[in-house]
């Protein structure tokens, strides 16, 4: 995870919003039998348990290991090219004992998922290219990429999708920004970004 500004990522191909909206909601459909529509939270310690067979393991990891990042994704060189999503102990420890201290994690959580799914095979085909290291180097100031081109917002979108779908928002019945926060448990300022991007912010406010 990261903070939008002088920070240097690796421009990706643009997805617009459609498209992120699209596969993170079919995504919740993939692991979650009530679909896109349940107007409801995703069990997400459950969907650790299933990510293994998708070549996805979750792991808690130090501080050390993860310097000043909440989580990091990692595509692995194996025979089966897995990718290890690691997730500080402490956001781990939260996620497990659920409840709206979990949202943090939750919403963290999503958005590796969200590098892994959407990011990940771009790298390994970058990687398998004869300019790989000069490819995989180069990279930009988050403020000078468009953000349908950024790997960091197209993660945070794909999160609130995958979360918090568009059909499970408009069949909640709720009206507020914080009760649909709380119906799918994420923050409320996490649940305002994403009915921003959606253009549905003003039916909550």
């Amino acid at each position: 995870m990261s903070d939008f500004g002088t920070e240097r990522v690796p421009m990706m191909p643009p997805v617009p919003t459609a498209g992120i909206e699209a596969i993170g909601a079919s995504t919740r459909g993939l692991f979650y039998d009530g679909g896109a529509e349940a107007s409801c939270a995703i069990d997400l310690v459950s969907l650790v348990e299933q990510l293994p067979a998708y070549g996805i393991h979750v792991y808690p990891a130090s501080a050390v290991e993860l310097e000043d990042r909440l989580a990091a994704t990692v595509p692995i060189a194996t025979e089966k090219d897995e990718t290890h999503i690691l997730i500080q102990q402490s956001l781990w420890h939260e996620l497990l004992d659920g409840g709206r201290a979990a949202n943090r994690a939750r919403a963290t959580l999503a958005h590796e998922l969200g590098h892994a799914i959407l990011h990940v095979p771009i790298l390994r085909r970058r990687m398998s290219l004869p300019n790989a290291e000069t490819l995989l180097n180069r990279k930009m100031r988050r403020d000078e990429i468009p953000p349908y081109r950024d790997p960091e917002w197209q993660a945070w979108a794909f999160a609130g999708n995958f979360l918090a779908p568009r059909a499970a928002i408009l069949a909640s019945g709720e009206n507020t920004v914080q009760a649909l926060a709380d119906r799918f448990e994420v923050s409320g300022s996490m649940m305002r970004s994403h009915l921003k991007r959606l253009k549905l912010l003003g039916r909550y406010e």
